[in-house]
């Protein structure tokens, strides 16, 4: 170590603070250098410098306290630094600063990393950042912070304790999960393919730009996808539920009180869940559990998952706008069911032998013939008439080569 003020660091160097000890601000020079902090480290400016080099190693315990008064309480510019915190950290500006040019920034909380402005923030744009926190992450304005450099990498946050402030991924595929955890605060997933999973309280999650997977868990959520094909998600749910992003009003479960902004696509529970699209095209997993699916209006993609699910058809036939494709259905199981205000030549219940054909031409053989499964193509066609002059429209595909009858439908 260099005889200059406070503590500097080169090459493989360690540095342990005991117990009752006070030191000044430490440098941390060179690579792969080791600290441990029992005691107390206090500066004016940051509290530990982690600065060039990379594989530096910072572990901070129960009884550790650290604090910067002016800047941060630590400044990591190293690549592939690992900070372990059990105990206190404090910065003005930055409970723990970010800039390294490239690697990965690794930090586990399980005690108290704090800031007048942010709890952990970053500020290079080529760094990915990993975050495990079991403790708690203050910020008077963001809990973690990673959006200010423009950055393209993906992190992760897993948040088993308590963020409080604003969470901001900032830009590449971003994975949040805080399903075991408590956030005071919105999220914001920033630009790219972010997946934000929280489980507690009435959240308020944006997803951005990019093509995200939104799951707010029980309490009133607020969903918005922004720019992109979204989804909301109530996978993690304990209980079958009623999701629908027509008319969220009758939304049951997890799924209560929650509302939709630019959200296309939607993922059912485990259980037995009626889980209901709107007028664009959107695209529907049901889960696990025998679920009532329903695509409304636009050309809609739905996927029942296992068990014995029932696929609804109640709005305006259109051959252009409004054709959905189911990529799962089983024959053994699964059930169309076919809305008498839109079909209106079928009379309710199990549709009658009769009124089905299954051919490769999709076209009536009789008059009789209502419902036409073509099984080189997989098109079914609903015909009005039976002559296939003026009644004759395309609402579903499904698999080509299925033993389809007219057992298959089922009609409301």
């Amino acid at each position: 170590m260099q005889n200059t003020p406070g503590i500097d660091l080169l090459n493989g160097d360690s540095l342990f603070v005991s117990r009752s000890i006070l030191v000044g601000q430490i440098v941390n020079n060179g690579s792969n250098n080791k600290i441990i902090v029992q005691g107390s480290v206090a500066s004016e400016g940051a509290g530990i410098y982690l600065l060039n080099g990379s594989g530096h190693y910072l572990k901070i315990e129960q009884s550790g306290d650290v604090r910067g008064f002016t800047g941060s309480g630590i400044s990591a510019y190293s690549q592939n630094a690992k900070i372990d915190n059990a105990g206190y950290v404090f910065g003005a500006y930055q409970g723990i600063y970010i800039a390294g040019s490239v690697g990965v920034v690794t930090v586990n909380n399980s005690g108290t990393i704090e800031s007048d402005d942010l709890g952990i923030a970053r500020y290079e744009e080529t760094q990915s950042v990993n975050v495990f926190n079991t403790g708690t992450i203050k910020g008077a304005a963001y809990a973690i912070a990673l959006s200010f450099a423009g950055d393209t990498v993906n992190d992760t946050i897993t948040n088993n304790g308590i963020l409080i402030g604003t969470v901001d991924l900032g830009g590449g595929d971003d994975y949040f999960d805080g399903r075991s955890g408590r956030v005071d605060g919105t999220i914001y997933g920033g630009a790219g393919d972010d997946r934000i999973y929280v489980r507690r309280e009435n959240n308020k999650l944006y997803g951005q730009e990019g093509n995200d997977t939104l799951m707010g868990g029980a309490g009133s959520d607020y969903l918005g996808g922004g720019v992109g094909t979204d989804r909301a998600s109530y996978a993690s749910a304990s209980k079958g539920l009623i999701v629908s992003l027509a008319n969220p009003t009758i939304n049951t479960g997890d799924a209560l009180g929650d509302t939709y902004n630019s959200i296309e696509n939607l993922s059912g529970s485990n259980f037995n869940d009626l889980v209901y699209g709107n007028s664009a095209a959107n695209a529907i997993n049901g889960g696990a559990g025998n679920d009532v699916i329903k695509g409304y209006g636009g050309n809609d993609t739905l996927t029942g998952s296992s068990g014995n699910d029932t696929f609804n058809f109640n709005s305006s036939l259109s051959s252009s706008g409004n054709v959905d494709a189911i990529t799962d259905y089983s024959v053994a199981i699964d059930t169309i069911q076919l809305d008498n205000l839109i079909f209106k030549s079928l009379a309710a219940g199990g549709l009658s032998s009769s009124a089905f054909r299954s051919n490769t031409t999709g076209l009536a053989g009789d008059l009789s013939d209502r419902i036409i499964y073509e099984k080189d193509t997989g098109e079914i066609y609903y015909d009005s008439n039976g002559t296939g002059s003026g009644g004759s429209v395309l609402f579903v595909k499904i698999s080509i080569g299925l033993s389809m009858t007219n057992a298959n439908f089922f009609v409301v």
